[in-house]
């Protein structure tokens, strides 16, 4: 179909492709200013229900990346890993929606509905740009968004030493120098990352200063 955006329009693939039920919700495509959406490609990586839901919301993510000033391909890579696209998921934990979002951090968002998964990726969004913010490093607001941002670690400027959180950030710092290999940077996110940041490993990955955040936008990591 067809949907406008920013004055104009671009082509995305039906909402409804491989998916029924309550697993998909038709999302709607808000209308921005501050920059292009990035085009769908396939990961080849994800398995293939995973890539079909993310086909289907790829658009509203890119949207969404632009309106917080995040990378289209980090809220991809933590939206892959948080549910792999389920709307539905919850975890045993109690995390809910698309981007597994805990009861108590909704209630701070103001997210009433959690299995809507327009209003938990606006929420999920919103989130990480607010540990973007408070720690100025990817890498530390990532750890921040599945272990908690009150850890003294990260007040340390470190990765909290819990294997689940470290694994976390190094498989998505991973898929997200993937996704970006794939696909275009939104035109109104500016880069502002040395030469250092620029390289990320998919192994190996050692606590690396992945994006020194230097302004409103995170940066791509290559």
């Amino acid at each position: 179909m067809m949907v406008k955006a920013f004055g104009g329009s671009f082509a995305t693939q039906s909402p409804h492709a491989g998916l029924t039920g309550r697993d998909f919700t038709e999302p709607h495509i808000p209308e921005l200013s501050i920059c292009t959406p990035s085009a769908y490609k396939p990961a080849w990586w994800l398995p293939g229900k995973v890539e079909r839901r993310r086909a289907a919301y790829f658009p509203l993510v890119s949207n969404i990346a632009c309106q917080y000033g995040l990378p289209s391909a980090l809220l991809d890579a933590v939206i892959a890993q948080e549910s792999g696209y389920s709307s539905t998921a919850i975890s045993g934990s109690g995390a809910m929606g698309i981007m597994q979002i805990m009861p108590g951090t909704a209630r701070q968002l103001g997210l009433s509905s959690p299995l809507n998964p327009i209003a938990n990726m606006h929420a999920g969004a919103r989130y990480l740009r607010q540990q973007i913010d408070r720690f100025g490093r990817i890498d530390l607001a990532l750890a921040a968004y599945n272990s908690g941002p009150e850890r003294k670690s990260l007040n340390a400027g470190q990765i909290p030493a819990i294997p689940e959180t470290m694994a976390y950030v190094r498989v998505i710092t991973t898929n997200w120098a993937r996704l970006a290999a794939e696909t275009p940077v939104n035109t109104g996110v500016m880069a502002r990352v040395s030469a250092a940041d620029l390289a990320i490993k998919a192994s190996g990955y050692r606590e690396v200063d992945l994006s020194v955040y230097q302004g409103i936008n995170a940066s791509s990591p290559i």
